[in-house]
Order: structure tokens, then sequence, then C-alpha cells
């Protein structure tokens, strides 16, 4: 029996308003042959329409295992389908390494999807994401956008899953992160890319923060997760410009708990002698935090900097 031939009658069976022979028809087919396109394609929207999401799926990921030409539309349905708990429940065991078109999948649920909190949470019922390098821009700006949708509880669940990541750093603001920046902003410490503001290392525990005249903004950034009440952001000022308004100083943002969206901020670092030891507590009930040096290069001449080191957190 010819798959194709089954599959021309079995539309004629739908033309005639016969569903089920035609259905009868088509599942002949795929069992004689699952590379007809046109047969997959039906079968996925039929089990759609009948609410078996799982084989529906099932059919998706064979007509993308052998027609290539159709991936694109087909991925953004597949990503779409994320929204329905029994639609990743059903792409779970799809989300492994050796899947031929992960990486467009992943490519274009983080492009083309309003938000992140489906697929992260697909993403987070993974033992592990798969190991695959071209990923990686793919975790990094879902890692990103998660941040930028203020979902960090889920943000902190996908980051355990991913493989270049260091758990570590959810509860670490150590510098070490960007002596080994391994792992996704903003878990790691961001220096951002602009030429008028930033940071850079002096050493393994030390770094300049700095802005340049008539500047002011965020030189550097990173999030932070509390394991408990009462801690507070230590550290030490080495040096610094002072003058002509400039000023540098830590702005503390709790994104995650019952005081999300307070703030606190430290006094003007430049005004602080050097080698002082300072801590700024974070707000009570605040279980995760964005922390960032501000700098304000004011009028001055020359770039105001601040260098800062011995980094870390104290209860």
């Amino acid at each position: 029996m010819n798959p194709r031939a089954l599959r021309i009658l079995a539309i004629a069976d739908v033309q005639g308003g016969r569903a089920d022979l035609a259905e009868g028809k088509m599942v002949m087919a795929d069992r004689l042959s699952r590379r007809d396109g046109a047969t997959q394609l039906w079968l996925a929207d039929r089990r759609g329409r009948q609410g078996r999401i799982g084989d529906a799926l099932r059919h998706i990921d064979v007509l993308l295992r052998t027609s290539p030409e159709a991936q694109a539309p087909l991925l953004e349905r597949l990503a779409g389908a994320l929204a329905l708990p029994e639609a990743r429940a059903a792409i779970k065991p799809m989300i492994v390494a050796d899947t031929p078109w992960i990486e467009s999948f992943f490519a274009i649920a983080v492009d083309r999807s309003p938000t992140m909190v489906p697929l992260a949470e697909l993403v987070a019922s993974l033992r592990e994401g798969p190991r695959v390098d071209r990923l990686e821009g793919s975790y990094a700006s879902l890692v990103y956008r998660l941040a930028g949708e203020q979902q960090y509880d889920l943000m902190r669940k996908v980051y355990t899953k991913l493989p270049a990541a260091r758990a570590r750093d959810l509860y670490d603001v150590s510098l070490r992160s960007a002596v080994d920046p391994k792992g996704y902003r903003p878990v790691i410490w961001d220096f951002g890319s602009r030429s008028d503001r930033g940071a850079a290392m002096l050493g393994p525990d030390e770094a300049e923060f700095f802005a340049m005249t008539d500047v002011r903004g965020v030189a550097a950034s990173k999030a932070v997760f509390l394991k408990s009440d009462g801690q507070a952001l230590r550290f030490r000022k080495k040096e610094g410009t002072v003058g002509d308004g400039a000023a540098a100083f830590w702005r503390v943002t709790c994104v995650l708990g019952r005081v999300a969206k307070s703030s606190v901020q430290s006094r003007n670092l430049l005004e602080v002698p050097d080698g002082t030891v300072l801590s700024l507590p974070f707000p009570v009930g605040c279980r995760a935090a964005q922390i960032e040096v501000v700098v304000d290069g004011a009028m001055r001449r020359d770039p105001t900097r601040v260098v800062l080191s011995d980094i870390g957190l104290s209860r």
C-alpha cells in the first residue's frame, strides 16, 4: 500500500465529510512511512483538535526531523504551545542534546515569545539543560529577559539547570564571577560595554568603577539571592577621586520578597577615607536584590573613579 495514495484517499474522505474514515487512512499511512510531511501535519492538527496534545507534538517532532524546510513555522507553533502545561510535559522528553531542532527551537522561543515564563518553566522542569555549545546565546538571553520581567524566583530555578552556570554565584557578590565570567548576566557581574562608564578588574579581588565627565549611571551590577534576613553588603573603599560634585555609591534594590521594589543607598564613597571597610544592610524581608555601583562624573576634567575590594556578604 502506498502512503501517498492513502493520504489522497483520506483527503477525499475529509471532503466528503467522512473524517473518521480519513483518520484511519492517515494512521495507516503514518505506520507505513513517517516521512510524508502532509500526513504528519494532518495528524498533528487532528490530535490537537482532539485535545491529545502529546500525540500532536509527537507528530510535529517527526515532521521537524523529516522536513527541515517546514521548521520555522512549526517551531513557532511549538514555542506558542509552551503556554500549556500539558504541552510542556509532552515537549520535555524532546529537550535533549541530540534533538536535531533543539537550537532553532530555543532561538525562536527566546526571540519571538512575548514572555520567557513558559520556556523558563520548561527548562526549570529538566534535570539539566542540554549541553550544546550553540545554546549558550539562548540561555543567556533567557536569564537576562527573566530578570527584565522581574521573574527572579523562576530565574533562580532556571539558573541551577544550565550546564555552564555556577549555582553558587546566585548567593555570592564577590568579584569572582568577574574574574572568571562563567555563567549569565545578571547573576554574574555585569561591567557593561559602554565607553563612558563601566568597571575593570585591577586584581583578583579589586575593581575600578568609573564614569567620564558629565556622565552619571550604573557602572556595574549584579543580582544576588539572600538566604536569610540580617545580611549586608560588605566592601572596602581603597581609593577614589573627589571634588567638583563627583559621587560614587552603592544602590541596592529589592527584587523579590515582601519588600520588593524598596531600595537603599550608601553614602558617597568618594567622601569615605581610603582603606575604610563599610557595610550596607539589605532591607529586611528581601529575598533577592539587584546591587549596582553608580558613578557620577559631574563636571570634572578627568574621569571619576572609585576602587573597591573585598566585596562580599556579612551577617
